[in-house]
Order: structure tokens, then sequence, then C-alpha cells
């Protein structure tokens, strides 16, 4: 299995993520990645999966949960990956606000190259500064990797040089 403590690594099998905890939605019942993911993915496309995952993320870790977005994003997913992220953005609760680390934002920014959203990436890699959250060469990638999806090569060398400036060693992933 692939180390959770890298967003973008190789995450091995869904079924190997950890218990998740009991979520109101199913009356206690525990949850895994995998079984949320199912849950996700089944939802019409009308209801929003924060309205119906939302009570579940208060009992994943970080890790779990960039699992679950990148996931949805494998899946093609991208915009209940966007929703649940975005629903976690919005709460002041203790319960969620903890999500929101360097693995969520790193996968995040991640999700946003399969549906060519270049603002929004831009946008929660400020978000993450602003919230003071330290980037660091995955997070750099992930923008990286987005800036090309979106044919952006000159703002890949400017995110770059700025990577290079913060201090933050490129990887083989980055070239």
């Amino acid at each position: 299995m692939g180390s959770m403590g890298d967003p973008n690594m190789s995450l091995g099998s869904r079924s190997d993520y950890a218990y998740l905890g009991p979520h109101p939605v199913s009356q206690g019942a525990a949850h895994s990645v995998e079984s949320l993911l199912e849950m996700i993915a089944a939802l019409p496309p009308h209801q929003d999966s924060a309205q119906v995952a939302g009570p579940a993320l208060q009992h994943l870790d970080s890790s779990a949960l960039a699992a679950l977005m990148k996931e949805l994003g494998r899946a093609g997913l991208f915009k209940r990956s966007v929703e649940l992220f975005d629903f976690l953005r919005r709460q002041t609760s203790p319960e969620y606000t903890h999500l929101l680390d360097i693995y969520t934002y790193t996968t995040a920014i991640a999700v946003c190259s399969g549906s060519q959203q270049l603002q929004r990436a831009l946008d929660l890699m400020a978000e993450m500064r602003a919230r003071g959250i330290t980037c660091n060469v995955h997070t750099y990638s992930a923008l990286m990797n987005v800036c090309i999806k979106c044919n952006e090569v000159g703002l890949v060398q400017q995110v770059y040089n700025q990577m290079i400036q913060e201090g933050c060693t490129p990887n083989l992933v980055t070239y």
C-alpha cells in the first residue's frame, strides 16, 4: 500500500483504508473510503454529495479524506470531490476544520487538473497560505500539473520559480 503521508503517492487498494467510524446518515454503521465512494457515486446528479456524506467526514482523518477525494477524481467524479471539499471549507467546527491541511488542499488542487480548473487551483493555493498551511513539493507539482493541463506553460515556470524561491526542493515528479 502507498504511503498515506504523501497525497501524491499511489494509494493501493481502496479497501486498505482505515476504519472511518460511525456516521449518523446510516444510524451508526461504519464506512470505509470505499463504501463512501460507492455511496457518492450512486447519488443522482442533482443531489449534493455533502448532504449525504458530510456527516461522515468528521470521522475521517485528513489522509483518508484526501484518498476519498482522489478516488472521486479518478472515477471522473470531480464535481463530487469539489462538493465535499467546499463543504469542509464552509464549516467552522473543529470536527471538520482539522481536515483542512496540506493533504486535503494538495489533493483538491490535484483534482483541478481533471476538470481543468486553473483559477480554482490558484485560489486554493492562496487560501492555503492565508490559513498558514505551508506548500510542499507535492502541492507545487499538483499546481504545475493543472497549469500544464490548461495549456498555461508560462505559468508553470512561474510556479516552479516560486517553489525554488521559497526553498522547496523539486523531486522527480516536479520534472
